[in-house]
């Protein structure tokens, strides 16, 4: 499972929408990862749970996580991560549309004893799941999140003022991560740190 993890010293690309480009980011230390099982309670068949808003996946700041889910069978995972696909720009700060904004996966997408879904997630944008039981008896349906920590740095162009995280002005690296002479792994997200 570890060699599924980016390593520190690699370079990230998200998508900003707001700025209508790529932000670059350094991964500069990692930590993990780490196992974070879960269990739901008690679904009876052909129910849907309530959905579960993991907060406690919200890293400070100056950190990203770098997850992998794993799911049991038997039933459909749905994640919402605040982030709207339809429009592609940060959704409302609530679950209201958790059916329309959500990702459904199985088993088969990515097993509990190997998961091979992976997200990230930047600070306040931890994600929210809801489960539907689609088996003819109740279960108590398991999770996995296994997460690495990471510490990271954006490469700038130009200074920019206000950035609760470090970043480094570096006008010739940021061209080479542009124009990928140096290689950056895009990676899904709930937003820009």
């Amino acid at each position: 499972m570890e060699e599924k993890f980016l390593k520190a010293g690699k370079y990230i690309k998200i998508w900003d929408d707001t700025e209508r480009k790529f932000r670059y980011f350094l991964l500069t230390n990692r930590e993990g990862p780490i196992r974070y099982p879960y269990t739901f309670s008690a679904l009876s068949a052909g129910t849907k749970s309530d959905t579960k808003n993991f907060e406690d996946l919200n890293p400070s700041k100056k950190h990203l996580y770098q997850v992998f889910l794993g799911l049991r069978d038997g039933y459909y995972l749905y994640l919402w991560l605040p982030y709207d696909r339809k429009i592609l720009k940060m959704d409302e700060a609530t679950l209201e549309d958790i059916d329309e904004d959500s990702v459904a996966l199985t088993y088969r997408d990515s097993p509990y004893e190997n998961p091979t879904f992976s997200f990230w997630i930047s600070r306040d944008k931890y994600p929210g799941i809801q489960i539907k039981n689609i088996l003819g008896r109740t279960i108590y349906p398991q999770i996995v999140f296994i997460i690495c920590k990471f510490e990271f740095m954006e490469i700038l162009k130009t200074s920019e003022t206000g950035l609760p995280y470090p970043s480094s002005v570096n006008p010739e690296l940021y061209d080479k991560l542009e124009r990928n002479i140096v290689p950056a792994t895009p990676v899904f997200s709930g937003a820009i740190p």
